[in-house]
Formats: C-alpha cells, structure tokens, sequence
C-alpha cells in the first residue's frame, strides 16, 4: 500500500501485520503493481522498482530519465514483455527485464501520444486483457494491440455533442473489461461498445474483483 507521504507499507496475511518498506522522496503514490518478483510503484513524476529475494522487497531503481518528462504519472501495467507508466504527457513504455535492460536510459523508453492514434495524452488507467492493453485517457478509450501500436475506441460513450466522454478506471474480471467515466460504470467490449450498469451520486475512485468474481467499488 501506498500513500499521499510517499510510503510504501506491505501487509503480511499470515502476520496481519503492516511493515514500512521504503519512502520514495515524499512523492504520492498513486498506483502499485506486482509482476515475477518486481513490484513497480508509480510515485509523483517517475516509476520506482522493486525485487523479492524470497525473504523481503529490495529496492532496484527510481525512474525519472525519460525521453519526455511527465508532470505527474497516474498508472502502471506490464504488456507484451515491457512495463507501461500512464502519464500527463501520454503513455511511456520500456522493456520490463531488469536483468538485460537499464531503462533510466531515455533510449530505451517509447512515448504513445495522440500522434500515435491515444485519444489524449492524459492517461488515466492501463488494463491488459490477453493480447490487449486498453488505455483510458480524458477523452476516450483507447489500446495497444499485439503489434504495440495504438487506436482509439470509436464505441466508447459519448456526450450530446459527440465527444468522447473520458475513461478514469479499469479492470478485468472474468474475461471481462469494466471501466469508469467518474460516477458512470460500464463493461466494454471491442464488437458491442459500452453497456450500462449504474451512475452513482459520488465519483468512483478505484475499483477491483475478488476470487469470487465480485466487483467492489
């Protein structure tokens, strides 16, 4: 878990205890993800990464050198082999294997932006389903297909005007993508677009599933 203070805590199940594992520089974090013994951490302006050596998390690197230098990140996925940081400036992508790669070199990180075929270059939320990476940014949905090249979702829900409405959660459940519009929720699919489900009185920070197939909002 992280905070707005820029530390990292991780909960032990089997302790139900709470132990401090690092502070990245009072930076807030805002999204945390764990992949083959990597825990990246998307904090204030950069991506920091950490490795389980099978008794505790160690720290591996801060990332700030990118080609493009974002004002604030939002989001974090892995995809096709290569971490992906939602940002500001748009979606930045480096190769994942730390044990090959160096990726504080800005050479090796790629910038998605509108010139690419994103929506926008804020992006909001980052969701993998098979051989999909579906990008919600504030103005649309958008992806990256098995080719790592981006699209915008000409289905996704619009306003009276015609604008793409914008997409600020997602998640996968049961082969399923679900995503947000602030307090709109909806599931989504390539072929039959957005349905509907609910609009609620607040906006919807986050959401996740459980291993009962359960939604919590």
């Amino acid at each position: 878990a992280g905070g707005d203070d820029g530390i990292i805590q991780v909960y032990n199940l089997k302790t139900d205890q709470w132990t401090f594992l690092y502070n990245i520089q009072g930076q807030p974090i805002k999204d945390i993800l764990y992949r083959q013994d990597t825990l990246w951490v998307a904090a204030g302006k950069g991506l920091a990464a950490f490795f389980w050596n099978k008794a505790s998390y160690i720290f591996k690197d801060d990332f700030l050198n990118f080609p493009v230098l974002p004002g604030a990140v939002y989001c974090v996925e892995k995809f096709k082999g290569r971490i992906w940081l939602g940002s500001d400036v748009g979606l930045l992508s480096a190769p994942s294997d730390l044990s090959k790669y160096t990726i504080n070199n800005p050479g090796l990180w790629k910038n998605y932006s509108t010139t690419n075929g994103l929506p926008d270059n804020q992006i909001f939320a980052l969701q993998a389903v098979g051989d999909t990476l579906y990008v919600g940014t504030s103005s649309g949905l958008g992806w990256i297909d098995n080719a790592l090249l981006a699209y915008t979702a000409a289905n996704w829900v619009t306003n009276s005007s015609g604008s793409f409405y914008a997409c600020t959660n997602l998640y996968s459940l049961d082969k399923k993508l679900y995503a947000t519009n602030y307090n709109n929720f909806y599931s989504y699919s390539p072929r039959s677009g957005v349905k509907w489900y609910k609009t609620f009185s607040v906006n919807i920070k986050t959401f996740g599933g459980d291993d009962q197939n359960n939604l919590w909002l």
